[in-house]
């Protein structure tokens, strides 16, 4: 930070507090943070300057008259405090035109604006001069149009729907009492029977914010005033007070999530409840619709909010702010097109960042408002497999009940298992959504949808369900010919561990591997009387995956149900009679890069006149700088 010159006016922040621990050290805390400050009769120096430190003094005032060793004490002083978030410049403010009345009426006000980003009166008055048009009806509109005036608010335009009398003289009673405090207040009050669209959209172009505190029946109308707001580019604050939840937010303007989409996203804690919510539950959501606008209005409002809601439990009164990504519904969804593999490939970063992936799969965990709104490990098994659950929100539903089917993912490491479920997660929401997108124009043939850390191993994932189905499906047609694998013959320490654990709740375990599917192998396990296989792109990754499906049939009853009912019984698999030319010791997985990987695979498909289709799925901007999103179809080429 520059040294502060004389002219400077210093001005402790009001939510300062600061108490001396010992002689010689005193302790700072704020609303941002703590620090300690050392010195040799500091607490003296702070019991002294800090009252002085109120915007009014330069330091020039501040120091005159005072020795070189004070004068750079203070200076030093004024510096540390700025340094850490407790003092600024009153100096810098920018100019206001507020009387000395309305700055004593709102001193609060402004000191909190005056906190967040300096020139509080400047940036009150920028409020005050706001035009704000306050719509709905009964006890919610009456509410807002308290909060409102309580807050400063100067120029406020209601709009009652229908014909409601005592709505309209609790209101009028309002203002007047507001007025005899304020003179500077103006409202006008107007009432439409119903929010039709020429009369809202007359009331919206002349407002600069619009505030909607709707009830549980009044829910497209609220959409309705969304649309408009954002077609006359106003800014919108929603609210919505019903028995199921009560929702402040989001703030709606240029670069933000808007109500449509909150509203998709959305999952109540009280889906099926009937109790009408309490006043107090309404003039909660009122404060924090006006608070919003306020700091909307100052031009302070945090980036963070811009794409958030609160959630309000209407009974107990408890809540919090909850996370809202677009949802590509909200908006009109343009047909995908084919994207070239060497496109994907030109897409490949320098090399994957699992930390960073596995951060932005907790941002979409949100039992409320997620895309997964449940990821975590619950009471499933952490042994011999770490197992991690995940569930997907449906895209294409509204409510509580929208979720898709639960899933349980299992890996070598605890991280394997929490990112396998979560890129499964994402990849039950983008299959829900590929239909929209157009993403099935090829024909019938089966989408595979796969989530990764780069783009390749998105394309792989998804490549290797598109292998597996049809592998699948040839597999009920005729009897599988294996190959059995002795425990000598394999080098991969997870294989290893995997058969030994499968070893001890099932004597007798069987290892093979299988006819590959056009060059891809195929691997086996038998246990408990069932054969489970698994497709991949190295032989060794083919037994992993096998073994882990082996093992999820000693896991829940309900996750090794749906594992049985991929298995084989005995009768459809049939022992070699001798070993396949490449059997031997089977060695751990090789070297190849995730592109590498995917270069060989498409060309084993074009040598069996298969070729893949890509989609890039990655709709909604979010996904773009943090995942891989592809949908692949394979189609045959047909011979020239």
């Amino acid at each position: 930070m520059e040294q502060w010159g004389p002219s400077a006016r210093p001005k402790v922040n009001r939510d300062t507090y600061y108490t001396a621990e010992t002689p010689g050290r005193v302790y700072f805390r704020n609303n941002q943070g703590t620090f300690r400050m050392e010195g040799e009769m500091i607490d003296r120096w702070v019991e002294k300057l800090l009252p002085m430190f109120n915007g009014e003094h330069s330091l020039e005032t501040l120091t005159k008259g005072l020795p070189p060793l004070y004068r750079d004490r203070v200076i030093e002083l004024a510096e540390r405090l700025a340094r850490n978030g407790f003092l600024k410049d009153a100096g810098g403010d920018r100019p206001h035109g507020l009387t000395e009345e309305t700055l004593q009426s709102y001193a609060d006000q402004i000191e909190y604006l005056d906190s967040l980003g300096g020139s509080g009166a400047a940036r009150f008055e920028a409020y005050r001069t706001t035009k704000v048009l306050a719509c709905g009806k009964g006890g919610c509109l009456v509410s807002v149009v308290t909060s409102l005036l309580e807050s400063g608010a100067a120029r406020v335009e209601v709009l009652l729907r229908g014909e409601d009398g005592p709505t309209l003289d609790r209101i009028r009673e309002i203002v007047s009492e507001a007025q005899r405090k304020d003179p500077d207040i103006r409202i006008e009050t107007g009432t439409l029977q119903v929010l039709d669209e020429e009369g809202l959209r007359q009331a919206v172009s002349t407002a600069d914010m619009v505030l909607y505190l709707a009830e549980a029946e009044d829910r497209e109308e609220l959409h309705r005033v969304n649309r408009l707001c954002r077609e006359e580019n106003k800014v919108f604050l929603p609210g919505l007070c019903t028995p199921e939840a009560g929702i402040a937010g989001p703030v709606v303007g240029k670069g933000s999530a808007d109500w449509e989409s909150a509203w998709r996203r959305l999952r109540p804690p009280h889906p099926v409840a009937k109790q009408k919510p309490s006043a107090a539950a309404a003039a909660m959501l009122a404060n924090l619709i006006v608070f919003e606008g306020l700091k909307t209005a100052a031009g302070i409002l945090e980036e963070e909010r811009k794409n958030t809601l609160y959630l309000l439990d209407p009974f107990t009164l408890e809540g919090g702010w909850q996370v809202i990504l677009p949802h590509p519904l909200a908006d009109k969804l343009g047909d995908i097109q084919p994207e070239a593999v060497e496109h994907v490939l030109a897409k490949e970063p320098a090399e994957a960042d699992r930390g960073r992936t596995l951060g932005f799969l907790g941002s979409l965990a949100s039992p409320h408002t997620g895309i997964l709104p449940l990821w975590e490990e619950r009471d499933a098994r952490q042994l011999p497999l770490a197992q991690c659950f995940v569930q997907a929100a449906d895209p294409l539903e509204v409510g509580a009940e929208a979720l898709l089917p639960l899933r349980l993912c299992c890996a070598f490491t605890h991280e394997e298992a929490r990112m396998e479920a979560g890129l499964t997660g994402v990849e039950d929401y983008a299959a829900r959504l590929a239909g929209k997108l157009g993403a099935d124009r090829t024909g019938p043939s089966f989408l595979g949808v796969g989530a990764g850390e780069t783009a390749a191993d998105a394309v792989l994932r998804g490549l290797r369900k598109c292998l597996e189905k049809e592998w699948l499906a040839r597999r009920e047609k005729m009897r599988q010919d294996v190959h059995l694998l002795e425990e000598d013959d394999v080098r991969d320490e997870e294989c290893l561990y995997a058969f030994k654990a499968l070893s001890a709740y099932e004597r007798g375990p069987v290892m093979a591997v299988g006819q590959p599917l056009w060059g891809f192998p195929v691997a086996w396990v038998e246990a408990k009387g069932v054969w489970y296989g698994a497709l991949d792109y190295e032989p060794v990754s083919a037994l992993r995956r096998a073994l882990r499906r082996a093992l999820q049939n000693s896991g829940t009853r309900e996750e090794a149900e749906a594992v049985r009912e991929r298995g084989l019984t005995p009768a459809a698999v049939r022992m070699a009679d001798r070993p396949p030319q490449h059997r031997g010791v089977l060695p751990g997985p090789g070297r190849l890069s995730a592109p590498d990987i995917l270069r060989e695979a498409l060309q084993k498909l074009q040598n069996n006149g298969i070729q893949a289709v890509l989609w890039d799925l990655a709709v909604e901007s979010f996904w773009r700088d943090a995942l891989g999103l592809y949908g692949i179809q394979l189609k045959e080429v047909k011979a020239r």
